[in-house]
């Protein structure tokens, strides 16, 4: 059935996502089944239907998990938990253990790969630690930020390491500190 379909569709089967996703997943075919996942994940967010696409990157992630162990799974377990952790800040909240939890398991990924995304990993976990005021800990996550965008080309890392950087400063009530990094934000 998710053959038939799939090649009835063409190059619009992204359209039914969801349905090949089911039909690939009772048949077996991990890769395929992953695949529509992921996009099924993908179009939920567009629609702003955050609890199905956070069921469908869990959905993903648990055939991953099936997979052997290699560079291109762990890559693609990196792109899966930093869209699940940023649906569960809208489905969760910035504090929620299970939102720490994906950032947590990104971050690791992140490390063992060198990935340059790794300034949305922190960024993540900065978010977290601030919201659960555990501004120690968020201090220290947007040292990293800071450092991480310092070496990056992206002038929107600046940015945002440096707002991770001010608020957590007026959280600890530095507002000398606070002002400063706001106002380097605001220049860049």
């Amino acid at each position: 059935i998710a053959a038939r379909e799939e090649a009835a569709w063409g190059k619009r089967s992204a359209e039914i996502a969801p349905e090949l996703a089911y039909h690939y997943g009772r048949c077996g075919d991990r890769l395929k089944n992953l695949k529509f996942l992921e996009l099924a994940g993908q179009q939920a967010v567009d629609r702003r239907a955050y609890h199905e696409a956070e069921q469908y990157y869990r959905d993903a992630l648990a055939v991953l998990e099936t997979l052997s162990k290699s560079p291109d799974r762990d890559s693609r377990e990196l792109t899966l938990q930093l869209a699940l952790g940023e649906i569960m800040l809208a489905t969760r909240g910035f504090s929620a253990t299970a939102t720490s939890e994906a950032y947590a398991r990104a971050r690791i990924l992140a490390e063992q790969q060198g990935e340059a995304e790794s300034l949305k990993v922190f960024f993540g976990l900065w978010s977290t630690a601030s919201s659960r005021g555990e501004l120690r800990a968020a201090l220290a996550l947007a040292d990293q930020l800071l450092a991480i965008a310092g070496g990056s080309s992206a002038p929107s890392a600046l940015v945002t390491a440096h707002f991770a950087q001010g608020l957590t400063h007026f959280m600890l009530g530095d507002l000398r500190a606070a002002r400063r990094h706001f106002l380097q934000a605001i220049e860049r």
